[in-house]
Order: C-alpha cells, then sequence, then structure tokens
C-alpha cells in the first residue's frame, strides 16, 4: 500500500456496483472513453518489468488498464501481493472498478479523487492509462484553471486552447518513480494542432526514449477521434521519436518501431504517415521546389457557422421560410463532394442549387421580419448555445472573410486536397 493513499471502502454492495447504469452522455461530458482489453495489455506488457512494480492508473474508470496490470504481475510471480493504484473521479466508476477487481482477486487501492488536484508522489515504476478527453469548448472554469496549475508545476504552460489530456498527461509524468515508464493512449492532436507543442516539447526533454504507436483502424468505435499509443521512459532528453503504425490493437504485440527525429518546435504530423511515404514527404520539403502555400497567397479558413443545419439553407428552404434576399448569401455549400474539378462556374452552382444543395447562408445585416422569425426559431432549438454562436454578437451574424477568395482549397477531403477556382465572385465557402 502506498503512503498518503487510504483505501477507501465502496459506496455501493459489490452487486450493485457492477450494475451501475453510466449512461454514454454522461461519460462523453467528462471525457471518460473506455479503452479495448487488447491495448490495454500491450500497455501492461510494455510498462510492468518485475513483480515488484507499483502501478498507477490516473484515471481509472473501469480499472480496464488495471486489471490487465493485474494479470502481468501475476505472470511475472504468482504468490506476489500486486501494488495497483487507481484514481477515479466518478464516484460510480470507482466503486464499479472495485468490483471488478474484487472479482478478479486483485488487490488495489481505488481514491476517488482529481488527479489533477493531487498531491505529488513519484512512487510507481509504472503509470499507464487513458487520460479523459474534455475539448477546451466544455472544459473551462475552476477544472481548467487546476489543469493549468498542475501543468506549470512540470514548466509546461498551456493555452486556454487546451483539451483535457494535455495537462493530465504532464501532471502523471511526476507520479513516475526513477526510471519508471509512462504509456498513455492520447488524442492523435498530439501530433498536430499548436496548443500540444508544449507538450510535444516537454516529452523529449523530459524521456530518454519516446515512442508512439498509430492506427490505421478507429480504435473507440463510438468516437471520431483519432488517437496514438504514447510509450515514453528513462531520463531525457532525446533528439527523435520512435514511430510504428499497426491496422488496430490486435496487432500492437508485432509493431514494429522506427526512429524519427521530431523538431522541438512545429508539428510532429509525418509521424501519422507510413514510414516509406515520411521519406518522400521531409525529402520533398527540404527539396528547392517546395513552396508553402503563404508563399503563393494568403489563407483563410472559410465561413464557421456553428451549426451547418441552421446557417445553410437551400432556395426552397429560404422561400419556404419567406427569408429576403438581403438576408442571404451565396455560397459553396458545405463539404467538397462539389470540388473535383478545376473549376466552379456559374452553371455549376446553378446545377447544385437546382438540385436543392444549401448554396445559401442565413446571415442577415438587418433582418427582415421573416429573419427575425427564423432567429427566435433558432432559439427556441438552442442553437444560439452552441461554441461559435455564443462567441459572437450577435450570434446569428456569421463572420465572414472581408474578400472573395480566388481559389477554394478543399481540407477535409477523403480523396485528395483540392484547388478550385471560381467564375462566380460572389460565392463563400
Amino acid at each position: 500500500m502506498v503512503p498518503g493513499m487510504p483505501p477507501r471502502e465502496p459506496s455501493l454492495p459489490f452487486v450493485d456496483a457492477l450494475s451501475v447504469v453510466d449512461l454514454p452522455e454522461r461519460r462523453k461530458a467528462r471525457g471518460a472513453f473506455f479503452t479495448p482489453g487488447p491495448l490495454c495489455r500491450f500497455v501492461a506488457q510494455w510498462a510492468i518489468h518485475d513483480h515488484t512494480d507499483r502501478v498507477l492508473e490516473p484515471s481509472c474508470g473501469d480499472a480496464a488498464f488495471l486489471l490487465a496490470a493485474g494479470d502481468r504481475l501475476r505472470s511475472l510471480d504468482p504468490g506476489h501481493r500486486p501494488q495497483l493504484t487507481g484514481i477515479e473521479i466518478h464516484g460510480d466508476s470507482a466503486a464499479r472498478a472495485r468490483a471488478l477487481l474484487a472479482a478478479a482477486e486483485l488487490p488495489a487501492t481505488i481514491v476517488v479523487d482529481d488527479f489533477l488536484s493531487m498531491e505529488v508522489m513519484p512512487a510507481y515504476e509504472a503509470v499507464i492509462g487513458n487520460p479523459p478527453f474534455v475539448r477546451y469548448q466544455e472544459f473551462r472554469g475552476t477544472s481548467r484553471e487546476v489543469a493549468r496549475k498542475a501543468a506549470l508545476q512540470s514548466g509546461v504552460s498551456l493555452s486556454g486552447l487546451a483539451s483535457s489530456w494535455a495537462a493530465f498527461t504532464v501532471h502523471a509524468t511526476r507520479f513516475l518513480a526513477p526510471g519508471g515508464r509512462l504509456g498513455m493512449v492520447l488524442p492523435a492532436e498530439l501530433l498536430t494542432v499548436n496548443y500540444a507543442e508544449p507538450v510535444r516539447r516537454f516529452l523529449l526533454e523530459r524521456f530518454a526514449k519516446v515512442s508512439l504507436v498509430t492506427f490505421t483502424d478507429r480504435v473507440f468505435s463510438d468516437v471520431q477521434e483519432e488517437v496514438v499509443l504514447l510509450l515514453a521512459s528513462g531520463r531525457g532528453p532525446s533528439s527523435e521519436v520512435h514511430i510504428g503504425e499497426v491496422r488496430d490493437a490486435s496487432q500492437l504485440p508485432s509493431v514494429s518501431l522506427s526512429p524519427w527525429r521530431a523538431p522541438l518546435e512545429g508539428k510532429w504530423s509525418p509521424a501519422l504517415m507510413p514510414a516509406a511515404a515520411r521519406e518522400h514527404y521531409q525529402a520533398t520539403v527540404a527539396g528547392s521546389g517546395f513552396r508553402t502555400l503563404r508563399s503563393w497567397g494568403r489563407t483563410a479558413l472559410g465561413a464557421v457557422t456553428g451549426n451547418n443545419g441552421f446557417f445553410t439553407l437551400s432556395g426552397l428552404q429560404a422561400e419556404q421560410l419567406g427569408l429576403a434576399r438581403e438576408d442571404l448569401i451565396p455560397l459553396s455549400p458545405p463539404g467538397s463532394r462539389h470540388l473535383r474539378g478545376l473549376r466552379l462556374s456559374s452553371d455549376d452552382w446553378q446545377a447544385l442549387a437546382d438540385r436543392d444543395a444549401r448554396v445559401w447562408l442565413f446571415r442577415p445585416t438587418e433582418p427582415s421580419a421573416a429573419a427575425q422569425r427564423y432567429i427566435w426559431r433558432g432559439q427556441e432549438q438552442a442553437v444560439h448555445r452552441a461554441y461559435k454562436c455564443r462567441m459572437r454578437t450577435p450570434w446569428w451574424r456569421v463572420p465572414l472573410n472581408a474578400s472573395v477568395p480566388d481559389l477554394f482549397l478543399t481540407y477535409m477531403n477523403a480523396e485528395a486536397p483540392q484547388l478550385s477556382t471560381t467564375t462566380r465572385r460572389e460565392l463563400r465557402m
């Protein structure tokens, strides 16, 4: 047992604890997505080297990693009492974790607390788990402030755009014993977003070896977010990251890792590429013929409405609502299926309109009576409470770039990036 973390009695009887209903929407609100067994077993196998290793799962949920850790420790020495500790902020999940561990005859200490506010104890050879993932729009108030302070204690300053996992990962490293190992399932945005740059730099400075495993198939079937597996060990710094790719968790035991010189500044997006593609990409970027889009001209995002279903309309919908022409702006419809050629002409736009595509953006300057009624309907449907709508005044006026673009560049295109020009000069995207 670890000093300072006394075991607490389950708040529910054993049978009731197993039957606790934790609705998916409640789990999503607190960023809890429970991890598949094969992935937990692989991480436990990697992180636990000796039967005396102490294991911490800092957001244990249903104790998936602790159960895998217990199996791993038993395989190393069936007669040794495992030293397992779990932290869980959600009381019902903690009760279920206790029940599942008891059913597996695994002694463990489960503490109900906010991991980010806990006193640091560098006592664990293995810290493994799946941090809560709450996006910055919902991650605010006291929770954000606690997370920010926890990260600052490790010298990591996070921006206001950081999601919950970032501070959680940094804080988890402070619970490692000398030579300890960190195994975490993290959003793939670790590699691709600007706000995660301090976390990336911290990992290279903190650990002697940093490995990342990416997945071509979705790990969590009930969420869109792609994930990566972070495996970090030893005392840094390190100048490279070891990268591997598998189809799914079942292929993890045979994963092959190759070194990649990761930058201390900038994104790690190339880590998402297969090794052969990454070599070609790096050679292309370093070549004399490569130019960034910035050298071609100014780039800007298209319209971010906050609710395309409300703000983008077909001609028929606009007519049925009685909207005036002054309430609407023509636009390239949501999506990019119609942008597969080199040009979006007036005839192309009209053909989309004839097929009842959403070619109009609701954006009145001074709302007509019909537009005002539509605004009231939006408020009845709580459209104005969406994050992007809350951040602007008035909520129903979508921000637009001052100038109409010369080219449209598709972004989340299932086929390939595409540049298209337009002969309809008032079109927005």
